[in-house]
């Protein structure tokens, strides 16, 4: 599915995030030394934030940690940083 509906390469070291229609699992998709990963979270109860009109979008990890826990990146508002 990397593949072929992102083109992109499964081996790069990226995460790739899936959840599912309910939005309540979420699973993690990386390419370690050994081998590929999947990791699996389900949700008790709520469900996972993501925007309802992206299909495929980027985060960093910050914002990774932040979907995990639960928190909406929309109602928060990041400082200004140097960027080379």
């Amino acid at each position: 599915m990397v593949i072929n509906a992102f083109a992109e390469n499964p081996l790069s070291g990226n995460l790739f995030v899936f959840t599912n229609k309910s939005k309540n699992r979420c699973k993690i998709l990386f390419y370690d030394k050994g081998g590929l990963c999947l990791l699996c979270k389900r949700l008790e109860l709520g469900t996972f934030a993501i925007p309802t009109n992206a299909s495929q979008f980027e985060i960093d990890r910050v914002e990774l940690a932040m979907f995990l826990d639960g928190i909406t990146a929309k109602d928060i508002r990041r400082n200004k940083r140097f960027s080379p």
